[in-house]
């Protein structure tokens, strides 16, 4: 594997994980928004 496709999957990953967290956390916003609505 080269070095920019590893870099380019690195990067991929690291989005990946940043918008599994920002999905988690909208979720728990919504669920404390829930009541509320």
């Amino acid at each position: 594997m080269s070095l920019p496709m590893r870099e380019k999957f690195t990067v991929l990953v690291r989005d990946f994980r940043y918008l599994e967290q920002e999905r988690s956390q909208d979720l728990r916003l919504s669920i404390y928004q829930w009541p509320g609505g």
